[in-house]
């Protein structure tokens, strides 16, 4: 595995071990234990928006360092490294000196954080058009993981941004945006699934041909 995929496995299986911890907001308000002393005296940490704060942030910091390994030209890595120090630098900034941390999700980072994936896919696109890979795109996993944060990002960021703008008793709006996210998340994880299961297949079976092809030579 390279170490781009070691990569994209870690990410995965934090993302996982975030949506399970990420769940304490709800539990915490369930089970009354917002009335706690000590979420009286800190009510910020009852809502859960640090702990989504800091996933955003290392989310697009690792996806665009995944897409930096994918890159060949000495150039476009130096131009990808500095807008990832960039973006790392911005956010972490925004995140310590502004209010955003405790109290909602950060649309610095998720701003800058599209931005940084757009540059990142764009250096990635170019050069396979460039290059001979372009012929072997359709086994290429991460090509699969383009497509995915592409869209899924693309569509999904401006209707994040704007669910601040209403007001959380809406109970139409809520259900609306979470059959949302969840869709988007379907989305996601399922090509993430199929481009591995693809890759892996069309890899393995082309790799059964040229054995059989040498044996039989």
């Amino acid at each position: 595995m390279t170490r781009g995929g070691v990569l994209f496995v870690i990410l995965i299986v934090y993302t996982a071990i975030n949506e399970v911890v990420g769940h304490y907001p709800y539990y915490i308000y369930e089970k009354g234990l917002d009335k706690n002393e000590f979420f009286t005296n800190n009510p910020s940490l009852a809502l859960g928006y640090w702990l989504s704060n800091i996933y955003a942030l290392i989310n697009f910091f690792s996806l665009g360092v995944f897409f930096l390994w994918e890159l060949k030209k000495k150039r476009h890595k130096e131009i990808l490294s500095f807008c990832i120090a960039i973006y790392a630098f911005a956010s972490i900034a925004n995140l310590v000196f502004s209010n955003d941390f405790f109290t909602m999700y950060s649309k610095v980072t998720d701003v800058l954080g599209l931005c940084l994936l757009i540059i990142s896919i764009s250096f990635y696109y170019y050069e396979l058009l460039l290059d001979t890979a372009v012929l072997k795109i359709g086994r290429s996993f991460p090509f699969y993981v383009s497509i995915a944060v592409s869209v899924y990002y693309l569509c999904m960021t401006p209707f994040i941004l704007l669910n601040d703008l209403y007001i959380l008793e809406e109970l139409v709006f809520r259900i609306f945006f979470d059959k949302v996210i969840s869709l988007g998340n379907y989305f996601l994880y399922g090509m993430f699934i199929f481009g591995y299961l693809w890759c892996y297949w069309f890899n393995k079976s082309l790799n059964k041909k040229s054995s059989s092809l040498s044996t039989s030579l």
